[in-house]
């Protein structure tokens, strides 16, 4: 239940980070997850464990943008590979973040995860929020 629970908070949570000058077809493909970097942040004892298992997870991870809108999380963590089962992305150009949704178009607070890219120094990071680390990605 703890594990539902903080898989919950993970993905319904933002992923927040920002894009300049993106539109849809920059999104499209593979998105490799090259490293999980690891913020100074205290985890609640209960909830280390299956954090730690979804860092790992995230670390052999990929992010796939297909061209229809539909939306692949590649991750070696069965509960999180099932919640991301046929799902569809949506770019919103005037907030600058992409929604993960059950299904497609639906209205921005239905989707089950929230996200934008931020641009570092040429590379590409996922932060993500109340969790303790974000992700470097590297496009496929």
């Amino acid at each position: 239940m703890k594990h539902n629970q903080l898989l919950s908070s993970l993905f319904f949570c933002s992923f927040a980070t920002c894009f300049s000058q993106v539109t849809d077809t920059d999104l499209i493909g593979s998105w490799t997850v090259e490293e999980v970097l690891t913020h100074d942040t205290e985890i609640q004892e209960e909830d280390r464990d299956y954090t730690f298992k979804v860092r790992d997870a995230l670390n052999k991870s990929t992010f796939v943008f297909a061209d229809d809108h539909r939306f692949t999380l590649n991750i070696p963590l069965s509960d999180m590979s099932e919640l991301f089962r046929d799902t569809y992305w949506k770019w919103d150009h005037s907030r600058q973040h992409i929604v993960i949704q059950e299904e497609p178009n639906m209205e921005e607070d239905e989707g089950i995860m929230t996200f934008v890219l931020v641009q570092k120094k040429g590379s590409y990071f996922c932060e993500i929020e109340r969790m303790p680390f974000s992700l470097k990605l590297i496009k496929s």
